[in-house]
């Protein structure tokens, strides 16, 4: 694991929980998306071409982990399900004019705590 990404990732997610607390929600949405997109680079390390896409990465994620044994299949189908929540949570915060919903709060709150303690902990 790449120990640089990770402590972004670890410094994404405190910014996210002070988002979450102080009810700044679209805050919460990018910084939380941003904190897993650094895991996941703490997982892979380099990029192949300099640096990693958000829309490919995953596959090179779900890859690595199931070569190496990091996460089992069922464990990434919950991720990406998350991730792609995330994602689309991430983009209405940064790029659309609108705010979230009943709906859309509910999946951030969601997916915060399950990629919190992915991030703090893995899955193990």
């Amino acid at each position: 694991m790449d120990s640089i990404y990770k402590a972004k990732a670890l410094e994404r997610l405190k910014i996210a929980s002070i988002s979450k607390e102080k009810e700044l929600y679209n805050a919460l949405a990018s910084n939380l998306y941003f904190a897993v997109f650094n895991y996941i680079q703490s997982i892979l390390g380099k990029a192949p071409e300099g640096k990693w896409k958000h829309l490919g990465i995953f596959s090179h994620f779900s890859s690595r982990c199931v070569e190496n044994t990091l996460y089992s299949k069922e464990e990434l189908k919950e991720f990406s399900k998350s991730y792609k929540k995330l994602y689309e949570l991430r983009r209405k915060a940064d790029y659309f004019n609108t705010n979230f919903d009943y709906e859309d709060l509910y999946k951030l709150h969601d997916v915060y705590y399950y990629f919190k303690e992915v991030i703090e902990n893995g899955y193990r």
